[in-house]
């Protein structure tokens, strides 16, 4: 007698599976777009207006041993707060197309969307300018490329929105997360620039001497045009 409505019961328990399956499957589609989007549409363009913005801002800390793995909640928030973000500069690096935010600090959003300062008060060509960017699936996000293309001879532009300056990278070998000495001030104006390699065991350590300073009106016509453009975040959590 109660074969019949089992049956039923069966079938609506089916049929009700069934929707939820494709609504997942619907999801786990748009998820990566979603993602994509977030981190995408935070092309800020750097100006002088933002910068001084940005050096009246708190920093978002120096401690590299609080620097998290990105992931989906925090890209989210770090969207959530971008505009609080402390841009005190940019980072240009045509041949590896790269070109990001500097922001004020090495706080988890801070990383999320730009390059961060290593040291409190670091000034654009003096001592060692020290900056850290995350290492991603995507070769083209955050500081991936440098771990893929960036070699001896590699031209880096930083720029304050008054002045560009102009590195070339001397150095590039493979440290320890412990060697944080490669960060300690110089005499000589350098450029220290430090990622992780994809497990997060070893950093990639590129360092290069000022070659030059340039007013920005005087730069080249190129590089002109391009750290006055908007910056190039590019699908941060594509793979994740």
């Amino acid at each position: 007698m109660n074969s019949h409505p089992s049956k039923f019961n069966l079938s609506r328990c089916l049929k009700w599976l069934s929707i939820l399956c494709f609504i997942l499957a619907i999801g786990c589609f748009a998820y990566e777009p979603v993602k994509s989007h977030l981190v995408n549409h935070y092309q800020v363009q750097v100006n002088r207006q933002t910068v001084n913005q940005g050096l009246r801002h708190k920093s978002s800390g120096y401690d590299m041993s609080k620097v998290k793995p990105v992931t989906m909640s925090q890209v989210v928030s770090a969207r959530m707060h971008a505009k609080h973000l402390p841009v005190i500069g940019q980072i240009l690096v045509p041949s590896v197309g790269l070109h990001l935010p500097i922001g004020k600090g090495v706080g988890n959003e801070t990383l999320m969307l730009a390059a961060g300062t290593m040291k409190a008060n670091e000034k654009m060509g003096q001592g060692n300018y020290a900056l850290a960017g995350h290492h991603m699936i995507n070769k083209s996000a955050l500081f991936t490329p440098l771990w893929f293309h960036a070699h001896k001879g590699t031209q880096v532009y930083i720029t304050n929105m008054k002045k560009v300056y102009v590195y070339k990278i001397n150095v590039r070998k493979v440290i320890s997360p412990y060697d944080v000495n490669v960060i300690n001030n110089t005499k000589q104006p350098i450029l220290t620039l430090i990622t992780c390699n994809d497990s997060g065991s070893k950093r990639l350590l590129l360092q290069g001497h000022l070659r030059r300073t340039v007013s920005i009106n005087h730069v080249s016509p190129v590089i002109r045009k391009d750290v006055q453009a908007r910056t190039n975040n590019h699908d941060v959590l594509k793979g994740y």
